[in-house]
């Protein structure tokens, strides 16, 4: 018998899920009429990722609940200095934020990266997309914190705030991905061999955004 705590939700499907939760909750998934046995020995079997995804997110948690120091920038790490008049921005060299920790703060730090991403995003779609041809119908930036971009069937791109943390050359490569997908809607080996084409050093802007995601999980900003 495992010792992990954990909860269960039966549904319509053919097999076990497992999700920590940001609090550190373990949530499994399984299909209806699933052996307690088969759930447990499921535990057993991805316990080290399990743990590893639970220390993971009281790491997130404690980052939740103290100042940052810094916060990445397109590829930097950006010092969070006190703001004299205790309003937000960020300046070249700096992040100057008001008094609080990282929960409190979270809403000002992202309306400055969303705010980044609308200066910085649009003029890389329109640079990509002179360069392919392509015309997207409009570039919109989300809170999205799972995916850096997406494409509708229309032409819509949407960009997450949260990609203007990565390099220029990771940044690049997302706006890469989503214009390729106006000419190839889906993910196939041509879609993957247009992409890779068009994007220099493809393997490490691959590493770096993977990378990226799980830093920004630690620090509490994803």
């Amino acid at each position: 018998m495992t010792a992990i705590r954990y909860t269960v939700r039966f549904e319509r499907r053919s097999s076990i899920a497992l999700r920590v939760g940001e609090d550190g909750s373990v949530q499994v998934r399984a299909p209806i009429g699933c052996p307690r046995a088969q759930i447990e020995a499921a535990l057993e079997k991805h316990g080290r990722w399990l743990c590893a995804r639970r220390e993971d997110a009281a790491r997130s948690q404690a980052a939740r609940r103290a100042r940052p120091e810094s916060l990445p920038f397109l590829g930097k790490r950006l010092p969070v200095r006190p703001a004299p008049d205790g309003i937000a921005r960020r300046t070249e060299a700096a992040f100057l934020l008001p008094e609080g920790d990282l929960a409190a703060l979270l809403p000002q730090i992202a309306a400055l990266y969303a705010q980044a991403a609308r200066e910085l995003l649009p003029a890389r779609v329109a640079h990509f997309a002179g360069a392919f041809g392509a015309r997207p119908a409009s570039v919109r930036i989300t809170g999205a914190a799972k995916r850096w971009g997406g494409c509708s069937r229309a032409g819509r791109l949407n960009f997450s705030w949260r990609l203007v943390a990565a390099s220029s050359a990771a940044v690049d490569s997302v706006v890469i991905h989503e214009l390729t997908h106006l000419e190839h809607f889906d993910h196939s080996a041509d879609f993957r061999r247009l992409v890779r084409a068009r994007t220099p050093d493809f393997d490490a802007c691959e590493w770096e955004l993977r990378a990226l995601a799980q830093s920004l999980e630690r620090e509490g900003l994803r």
